[in-house]
């Protein structure tokens, strides 16, 4: 059988770490203080203010951690 890219290993470790997130506060906030800046950056090119960086990125958490 071929062996994952590392791209998939990552996605598969991010996937299993949020869903352990959604259980654990703790986790989340482990994974909030990793991404925001990645986040953040990645949405502030792409929104015309900081304040809808800010409400994507909650938005995003929301419905993608929690």
């Amino acid at each position: 059988m071929a062996e994952k890219s590392k791209n998939h290993q990552a996605k598969d470790q991010l996937d299993a770490e949020a869903a352990a997130a959604k259980k654990d506060p703790a986790r989340l906030e482990v994974l909030y203080n990793r991404y925001y800046e990645q986040i953040f950056s990645y949405l502030y090119q792409r929104l015309d203010s900081k304040e809808q960086v800010n409400f994507g990125f909650e938005f995003y958490c929301k419905t993608q951690l929690i």
